[in-house]
């Protein structure tokens, strides 16, 4: 536009358009530097590009090939500044997987496997509720001692995966050898950290959370890890103790740190929405939410040529898939 103007005003007779057009893009340049300079180096060279421009202005050819020749070198970065590094998550459950950690893990799968807990009983129809899709990628964040891992896998087929992710070696050392006993390929072992669930991002269609959320020591952490993990679209099935007065048994109230409100807050906070409350009346102890990662769609992909101004974002809901099937 400058460059059209100072065209129109001038007779290529009386003047060498060259010359023009050289000042135009140092020109241009200043008005960049002008916005990024932000610390003492990009001053420094806002001030040699202000002081380039006064002493070409009025040339010929030169001016041209000197504009052409700084239009060709690279931008100046503002300086960074000082910045601080954020502050790590307070733990909100010290302590809380002490005995998970343990190496002795045949207790930990007796208390696990055990009949009396409704989790391992109705394994079968937990499995049938969260309908992972053939081929579909699962994460079980707090395998434990893998056994419903074992049934997503079944689930998935060959041409689909689980991970199995704990933050204890030796259990998974256990769900690895019975994998293989039982020729699942497809299932894989992933040692977790405190805060994280150390997934590639967008590697996984489901996550798995049963029992388990109430042991993440850093939430916030280990859900924004979560949600990295998970595709757009991706879900997480969360299975959780009910820890209500006159329902949950005493000793709930001391382990587990909060109730289903919380920890619905919480997920919906780290930028995932309520799919369903599911309905499981096999399940007495727990309860059963699931909740989606929305697939966000950018207004440059729907609308290009409206301006930047003019920008924002569509969250798309995919249908509820039926489970029947």
């Amino acid at each position: 536009m400058l460059a059209r103007r100072l065209r129109g005003r001038c007779s290529l007779k009386s003047r060498n358009w060259r010359a023009v057009w050289g000042v135009a893009v140092l020109a241009a340049l200043v008005g960049v530097g002008t916005v990024a300079a932000q610390g003492g180096e990009s001053a420094s060279a806002l001030t040699a590009l202000r002081a380039e421009r006064a002493a070409l202005s009025a040339g010929g050819r030169t001016a041209w090939a000197r504009g052409m020749e700084l239009a060709e070198r690279p931008s100046v970065a503002p300086a960074q500044g000082t910045q601080t590094a954020p502050e790590k998550e307070k733990n909100v459950k010290p302590g809380i997987n002490e005995q998970w950690r343990s190496p002795n893990v045949a207790p930990l799968v007796e208390m696990l496997e055990a009949e009396s807990r409704e989790i391992y009983r109705e394994r079968g129809k937990l499995a049938a509720l969260v309908a992972p899709k053939k081929g579909s990628v699962v994460a079980d964040v707090g395998a434990g001692s893998g056994f419903m891992a074992e049934l997503f896998a079944r689930m998935v087929g060959p041409q689909g995966k689980v991970y199995a992710v704990d933050i204890n070696p030796k259990l998974l050392e256990r769900i690895e050898q019975n994998a293989r006993k039982a020729g699942l390929v497809n299932l894989q072992i992933v040692l977790g950290q405190e805060d994280s669930i150390t997934l590639p991002a967008n590697s996984v269609d489901l996550v798995f959370i049963c029992d388990t959320y109430h042991h993440f020591e850093y939430p916030k952490s280990s859900v924004r890890s979560i949600h990295r993990a998970l595709r757009p679209g991706g879900e997480i099935v969360l299975v959780e103790f009910h820890r209500v007065r006159g329902k949950s048994a005493d000793w709930m109230f001391e382990h587990v740190r909060a109730g289903q409100d919380v920890f619905t807050k919480e997920i919906t906070d780290a930028g995932f929405e309520v799919v369903e409350i599911e309905e499981a009346p096999f399940l007495q102890e727990n309860y059963v939410v699931r909740f989606r990662k929305p697939v966000v769609v950018k207004q440059s992909l729907l609308v290009p040529f409206l301006p930047r101004s003019a920008a924002f974002s569509l969250q798309v809901r995919p249908e509820r898939r039926s489970r029947r099937g």
